[in-house]
């Protein structure tokens, strides 16, 4: 009797498993990883992004580490041509986390002669800040271009009043394709 009570939970627990994997896939499905990239400046400031596309949605996780001060967003925009500058729908403080972080591929500029930026994979070090930031995207003004490319503006500050801005642009390689295929 026992065996077959331990039996009946057993199956149960392993159904649930069956359902809750298949509520997470229908959840995961729709999201197109657009970009997923770190950059680095002379003064140690790193803005890593990993940006996904829901319907006409670019979700933009982004995740600023600085040295020597706490960091803000200060301002994030989508830029292309057509539609101008885009400014975020929403914004989300998001908490840090404690367990590891999977490194992002780092480009970093060169110093005063340099031959081209450095590209490593690696683990950003200093005072952190993490925030999730929705751009609502007018799908029928995006088009292929083969001059001008679509960029996320990202620009960060330190806290402090004396701390000046400092801007990040990532390309959104391949956007007005993947727009469509939504």
């Amino acid at each position: 009797m026992k065996r077959l009570i331990f039996c009946c939970i057993l199956i149960a627990l392993c159904m649930l498993g069956v359902v809750g994997a298949g509520a997470q896939e229908s959840g995961e499905h729709g999201r197109l990883l657009l970009l997923r990239e770190a950059k680095e400046n002379e003064q140690g400031t790193t803005v890593a992004v990993e940006t996904y596309l829901v319907d006409t949605v670019l979700e933009a996780t982004v995740i600023v580490r600085m040295e020597a001060a706490r960091p803000r967003i200060f301002n994030a925009l989508v830029v292309g041509p057509k539609i101008g500058r885009v400014s975020s729908a929403t914004k989300e403080v998001l908490d840090p986390t404690v367990e590891e972080e999977e490194p992002f591929p780092t480009t970093k500029r060169g110093g005063f002669i340099s031959f081209g930026d450095r590209e490593e994979t690696k683990k950003a070090k200093g005072a952190v800040i993490k925030e999730l930031i929705r751009f609502k995207l007018p799908a029928d003004k995006i088009v292929a271009h083969e001059k001008k490319k679509y960029e996320l503006w990202i620009k960060v500050q330190g806290i402090q009043r004396h701390k000046r801005i400092q801007s990040f642009a990532f390309v959104l390689e391949d956007l007005p394709e993947k727009l469509s295929q939504e």
